[in-house]
């Protein structure tokens, strides 16, 4: 069986593309932390990542578990983000 070099080129493409997301998201990811909420979702806008809180102040909330690597999950203690991460 013989693969096709195209084949092959678009998808080390791909990969790369993803991986090249991947580093950006996470950047940002740990920029947001220590920012209010309202700041690091205006953050995350700018740099065209979604966003979303998975927990408040001990709440946590139903998301779903599907990952993500254009989105970023948030939670927040008194309105600052204590952690945020990948997914």
């Amino acid at each position: 069986m013989t693969i096709d070099e195209d084949y092959i080129e678009k998808y080390y493409d791909l990969f790369e593309n993803h991986m090249e997301q991947k580093s950006i998201t996470n950047n940002i990811a740990r920029q947001c932390i220590s920012l209010t909420e309202e700041k690091a979702r205006e953050l995350c806008e700018e740099n065209n990542i979604r966003v979303r809180a998975v927990c408040k102040n001990g709440h946590n909330f139903i998301v779903t578990r599907d990952y993500r690597i254009d989105r970023i999950n948030l939670k927040i203690e008194n309105d600052i983000v204590v952690q945020a991460y990948l997914g």
